[in-house]
């Protein structure tokens, strides 16, 4: 038995998951840990990280080194995407995080993300049987993949994050016209990435993963009364970003008991995933609850990533 750790370093949040790889190479997923870090706000509008961002980062992996050698973790793996990936003192950045704490980051593409992610997916829902349109959204992009019962067509990742929307959005996260004027000028790219791929597709699902997603299938337990559901429809998502918008940030935060990270982008989540719904042949959305950093886990399993990390000065 083998306990790996899995860190996914994004733009609104960090995250570590521990799970157990038995000797027939089943993982068993045992612990996870959220830590809310917004590195978004300052990759996207300053282009770098200041001193505190800094500071607070490295805190918060020190605290998640004490953790996985309290849980006696024989490997763990991190990874960091949009936001790490884009600021000017990436390599101070890292060099710090890895100093501090012993952890290396591993700074991903947008194409590894997307591939670790359908990793992940793979092992919860069948993409063998149908059409699948994969959409992840993460704070600093959202990445686009096509495919045909099982084969890989396409895939895209976009600069077009939910923090990254914020940060344009000048009047706050209720400035609804800003946020459809932002879309609206993305979906240009969006289209030309998918249209003509998809027109002969008459089964096609969309499986949406990331925080967000999960918190839309959650949004629809909760306001169509229906504890079971495990997919949305595009009417119903519909339904749900009118709703949202009818109340201003705080009263979505209690009202629906949102985290004060999630209520405000949770509104150019939905309007996002609304834009690439438009006109195509998708009738049921499915929220599966992996990720990343689950990927990043089952690529470990697979041994895609060997690296053992010594924690040992932390």
């Amino acid at each position: 038995m083998e306990r790996l750790a899995a860190i996914d370093l994004g733009s609104n949040a960090v995250r570590l998951v521990i799970a157990e790889l038995d000797l027939k190479g089943r993982l068993t997923i045992n612990k996870k840990f959220r830590i809310p870090l917004r590195l978004g706000s300052e990759a996207f509008s300053k282009g770098f990280f200041t001193d505190y961002t800094l500071k607070y980062a490295s805190k918060a992996f020190e605290g998640m080194a004490h953790i996985i050698q309290h849980e006696k973790v024989d490997r763990v793996y991190a990874v960091a995407t949009s936001a790490s990936r884009d600021v000017k003192n990436s390599k101070d950045f890292t060099s710090l995080i890895k100093n501090k704490s012993g952890i290396q980051l591993d700074l991903i593409s947008g194409d590894l993300e997307a591939e670790l992610i359908r990793k992940a997916i793979q092992q919860q829902i069948d993409l063998s049987d149908k059409e699948s349109l994969l959409m992840d959204i993460g704070g600093g992009s959202m990445e686009l993949t096509l495919i045909d019962h099982g084969r890989v067509l396409c895939s895209k990742s976009f600069q077009l994050g939910t923090v990254r929307i914020l940060q344009e959005m000048k009047n706050g996260p209720d400035d609804f016209e800003a946020l459809d004027k932002l879309i609206s000028k993305s979906s240009i790219e969006i289209n030309q990435f998918l249209d003509g791929k998809i027109s002969s597709f008459k089964n096609l699902r969309m499986v949406g993963t990331g925080g967000n997603f999960r918190r839309m299938l959650k949004l629809k337990r909760k306001i169509f009364e229906d504890k079971k559901a495990n997919h949305l429809s595009p009417d119903e998502l519909e339904f749900i970003y009118q709703r949202l918008c009818q109340m201003p940030y705080l009263k979505r935060m209690k009202k629906f008991d949102l985290r004060p990270d999630r209520a405000d982008v949770i509104i150019p989540a939905i309007r996002m995933t609304i834009e690439v719904l438009k006109k195509r042949p998708i009738k049921k959305i499915y929220c599966p609850d992996v990720g990343l950093v689950q990927g990043v886990l089952f690529a470990m399993a697979d041994g895609q990533f060997k690296e053992v990390r010594d924690l040992s000065s932390t």
